[in-house]
């Protein structure tokens, strides 16, 4: 298990099993430890920069070339969890702070691979509140929020969500393989045709994925665009195909 003495969880981290709570924080990470969390994370949050930057074979698949502050970013389809987490590994590489809500397990190797510095994360497994209260909380003072849909929030409390986003300069990113989302998104990126390599007949080891990424935004981006990524590649990385 890859750790860190400033990585907040709450749940299970790996199939290993780290739990805990936030860290620092005495009491179960209910609204008032989740208050804490994202007040320590604001300072970093301040910034105006208005396009967080991507690794390198990402921005040919976002409109900005990165991920625009106030925005939406939907993943979609199998992969769509390894997409998310290589969009944010860049950004919290540069010192932002990032949160990851209801995505299930997680291995913390993975997310090293793809760049995501564990000491600017926060890993909210099973909510203790409503999920959409947790990551509104979230956004107030994280630069990106990566959150999981499939608890189906209401259109309301999903529109809700995208105007905090814009309001709090954040970035939401919402992933999951059912189409859950009732809200609109800045970008959509539905991850389509993955193809493992490394098996033979009998023998051999999952080591890099191929997949096609689709790509469709607003106004100029509207038109679908197909990108071919590496995610991961036998590193571990995101890179092109």
């Amino acid at each position: 298990m890859y750790g860190s003495e400033h990585m907040f969880v709450y749940g299970e981290l790996t199939s290993g099993g780290v739990v805990g709570t936030v860290r620092g924080h005495p009491d179960p990470p209910g609204p008032p430890a989740l208050g804490v969390l994202a007040e320590r994370a604001r300072p970093t949050s301040t910034s105006r920069t208005r396009v967080l930057v991507v690794h390198d074979p990402l921005a040919p698949c976002l409109p900005d070339g990165g991920l625009r502050r106030g925005s939406v970013v939907r993943c979609s389809g199998e992969g769509s969890l390894s997409l998310a987490l290589a969009l944010i590994g860049r950004i919290s590489g540069t010192g932002s702070w990032c949160g990851l809500v209801g995505v299930g397990d997680v291995g913390a190797l993975a997310m090293v691979g793809y760049g995501v510095d564990l000491d600017r994360l926060a890993v909210i497994h099973a909510p203790p509140v409503p999920w959409t209260q947790v990551v509104g909380m979230l956004l107030d003072g994280m630069d990106v929020v990566v959150a999981n849909s499939s608890g189906r929030p209401r259109p309301a409390a999903a529109r809700q969500l995208v105007a905090r986003a814009r309001h709090r300069h954040a970035v939401l990113v919402v992933v999951g393989t059912s189409p859950a989302w009732p809200a609109p998104a800045d970008v959509h990126l539905r991850v389509t045709d993955g193809r493992w390599q490394g098996l033979g007949r009998g023998f051999g080891s999952l080591q890099a994925r191929r997949v096609s990424v689709v790509v469709q935004g607003h106004g100029s981006g509207a038109r679908p665009v197909e990108r071919e990524l590496w995610l991961p590649d036998a590193a571990g990385r995101v890179a092109p195909a």
